[in-house]
């Protein structure tokens, strides 16, 4: 991924053609202060987090309905930072650091019936990311995640990373522990 740039042959897979743009969707925060009375204190405390990153997924869900979710999700995210000047090498670091967030915890979603933070031990196992253009470090840009796998206590998830305009970013892959805690006593 660290490469020089060259001419060559260009394709990439399309960003899905029917995703809310970020301006009509509600961040974490936003989510916290519409329904924080309602929320669990665990969800209240993930929410409340001082980050450098504002999320908005593209679908709120519920986290008081026990019921399996579709192994994808879609979420925008924003660096908190100010206008700066920023080599690629350093914003990549950046994109590093946010494709960590959501990318595990979509691999719960098929099992989220039963699987939470509470009763999930979850850890990175291994990570990797592939970089394939500049991005303005400024604007939203669309983190789109699937999971074609979960076994063995382990989720594997995938995702693409996109800016407004549709441009694929960066792709990224995790494989991550899910492993289901035992009951004291």
């Amino acid at each position: 991924s660290f490469h020089k740039i060259e001419e060559g042959y260009e394709h990439q897979v399309a960003m899905k053609s029917d995703i809310k743009q970020p301006e009509d969707l509600l961040s974490w925060n936003d989510m916290l202060n519409q329904f924080g009375d309602f929320l669990p204190q665990t969800v209240k405390d993930f929410l409340n987090v001082p980050r450098p990153i504002s999320f908005k997924p593209t679908k709120i869900v519920n986290p008081l309905e026990k019921k399996d979710l579709l192994p994808y999700s879609d979420v925008w995210f924003k660096f908190k930072c100010a206008n700066e000047e920023l080599s690629l090498a350093e914003k990549q670091q950046m994109l590093t650091y946010v494709s960590d967030y959501n990318i595990l915890t979509t691999a719960l979603n098929i099992h989220a019936s039963k699987a939470h933070f509470g009763n999930t031990q979850m850890a990175s196992l291994d990570h990797s990311m592939w970089f394939f253009r500049d991005f303005d470090i400024d604007d939203w840009l669309l983190f789109s995640i699937d999971v074609p796998s979960t076994h063995g206590a382990r989720g594997f998830s995938r995702g693409n990373i996109y800016t407004r305009e549709g441009k694929l970013v960066a792709s990224v892959t995790q494989e991550g522990l899910m492993r289901p805690m035992r009951k004291k006593g």
